[in-house]
């Protein structure tokens, strides 16, 4: 069961730019429960802020004076056992009109 997690955090990661568009990269933050860092692995170690396409997890911190959200936490936990660490294909979603 671990391995599919692993496999569907993998194949869910993607970057709001193009930037990256097919790159490797290996997690290195898991920020909220929708979001990563990641360091490229082309040989330069830039990092970059990832979400994951289709995830709409609770917020951890306050947004415009709103409380953080049930679960937020949780969220966060449960995406650190899935991806920290773990080398990820970076897929550039695509526009919605």
């Amino acid at each position: 069961m671990a391995r599919l997690g692993r496999t569907f955090a993998a194949a869910a990661l993607t970057i709001w730019s193009c930037a990256w568009a097919d790159e490797r990269a290996r997690v290195v933050e898991v920020t909220d429960g929708d979001t990563v860092r990641v360091r490229i692995l082309d040989g330069t170690n830039r990092e970059d802020k990832v979400r994951l396409l289709g995830v709409g997890a609770p917020e951890t911190r306050k947004l415009k004076g709103k409380p953080p959200e049930p679960y937020g936490q949780e969220a966060k936990v449960c995406l650190r056992e899935l991806a920290a660490g773990e080398e990820v294909k970076l897929v550039p979603s695509k526009p919605s009109h």
